[in-house]
């Protein structure tokens, strides 16, 4: 097997022999000289004298070698951080190398929900268009070209890649380099603003000219093939109207209660149904809570018209049973205590995947927890987070749907606890 060393001294070799072919990436005077941060003046090479000065920020401490991190003060009365305009900004830390002077990364969460943040609205404010990467941008890279797909496989391995179209990365001069991760079941985001190392930023930027190349030669294929655009039925909106949205915010607000809840507490219930009837609302509508894969996971799924459905809307119909295994309380368990209770109340694991396609289908962590014999793990998040979902079912044939989020780091004393459960109808 080959040591991560050597796969990256052959990452570098690759980059410097492209570069010296003249097929590197545009020139960095194309990016904005404006560096990533948060609206409020906190940004990538700022001095630590002028954060402290505008900022309260609480003691710094020692993070590594040569390394400081310090955290913003974000619940001061009457204070509110935003990103791009989105309130909510909250767990602000700051990173320092030595001699801490500088800041040279930023990390913070936007809790309060909210419709994912495109790709191109960071292109647009930053002035970086086409310097982003979605989860798809990345897909067809590595589809189309050779080169560029076996430095996505060796990057994938430390988590620099995106993972679904509403997470992504961008790159602006100096190497300034964003991450967005976004979460549908609770509509919140992670930001992780640095300086990307030079061999990094290389090849992210020959992906991204690889992607420009994908981009221009799948133009020239469909004018070939005389692909005509998509008649619109000037009867379907594409954008659901201030109501219409309203009530969307509010079933998926109902849903976080429901799903957020203990199975033996009433208001759970009551929140689970109040969901289901305001699901209903949005479906009569003519929006529908799913995806146009057939084959799509819950973190792929969104609002969409009914008619462009291919998932079923499995995701809105949930239920409640009338007769079920206790659900224990697992507030605060980890994924593995939360197990050991669900299994002694009743409700036995589930196998998603075939064991002869686990590896096309399981991933970083979902690979790693079906190694540990959980073969009930259906999904989990490359990026954030890192969320993953399992399946149950009870005697009486209902399933069970846990979420968690957190890495498993044994070492370390990280694991990934249990953050909700849901009833399912179509698992």
């Amino acid at each position: 097997m080959i040591s991560t060393a050597l796969r990256f001294s052959l990452l570098a070799l690759t980059l410097l022999l492209v570069s010296c072919t003249g097929d590197a990436d545009n020139d960095q005077s194309q990016f904005s000289s404006i560096p990533f941060g948060i609206d409020e003046g906190i940004v990538l090479g700022m001095l630590k004298d002028d954060l402290q000065n505008h900022h309260k920020m609480r003691p710094c401490e020692l993070d590594g070698n040569d390394r400081a991190k310090c955290q913003i003060d974000d619940f001061q009365k009457g204070k509110e951080y935003h990103f791009l305009g989105k309130t909510g900004v909250s767990l602000i830390e700051v990173g320092l190398h030595k001699p801490y002077t500088t800041v040279d990364s930023i990390s913070f969460y936007i809790s309060k929900k909210h419709r994912p943040i495109k790709k191109e609205d960071i292109e647009k404010a930053w002035n970086v268009t086409g310097k982003c990467l979605s989860g798809k941008d990345v897909d067809n890279v590595r589809k189309y070209d050779k080169i560029s797909s076996n430095m996505i496989h060796e990057l994938s391995e430390i988590k620099l890649f995106p993972y679904g179209d509403d997470s992504f990365i961008c790159l602006a001069e100096n190497n300034n380099f964003l991450e967005y991760s976004y979460y549908k079941d609770g509509g919140s985001a992670s930001v992780k603003i640095f300086y990307l190392k030079g061999s990094f930023a290389q090849a992210v930027k020959m992906i991204l000219t690889a992607k420009e190349r994908y981009e221009s030669a799948k133009k020239e294929v469909d004018a070939i093939n005389a692909i005509p655009p998509p008649q619109s039925n000037p009867s379907s909106p594409t954008r659901p109207s201030a109501d219409i949205s309203a009530l969307m915010e509010e079933a998926q607000d109902l849903n976080s209660q429901c799903r957020g809840g203990s199975g033996d507490e009433q208001e759970t219930w009551k929140a689970c149904e109040k969901r289901d009837a305001a699901y209903e609302k949005v479906r009569k509508t003519g929006w529908c809570w799913g995806s146009r894969k057939a084959d799509a996971v819950g973190a792929e799924l969104d609002w969409l018209l009914c008619s462009e459905d291919a998932y079923g809307q499995t995701e809105d119909k949930q239920c409640i049973p009338t007769n079920h295994a206790k659900v224990p309380p697992m507030a605060e368990f980890t994924y593995h205590e939360g197990r050991k209770a669900l299994i002694a109340n009743g409700w036995q694991p589930v196998q998603t995947v075939r064991w002869q396609e686990k590896n096309e289908k399981l991933f970083g962590q979902a690979s790693d927890f079906w190694e540990k014999g959980y073969v009930e793990v259906e999904d989990c998040a490359g990026t954030g987070l890192a969320p993953c979902i399992f399946l149950f079912r009870d005697v009486y044939g209902n399933h069970l749907r846990v979420t968690t989020a957190g890495e498993e780091i044994p070492e370390e004393k990280g694991f990934a606890m249990v953050t909700g459960f849901e009833f399912v109808c179509q698992p």
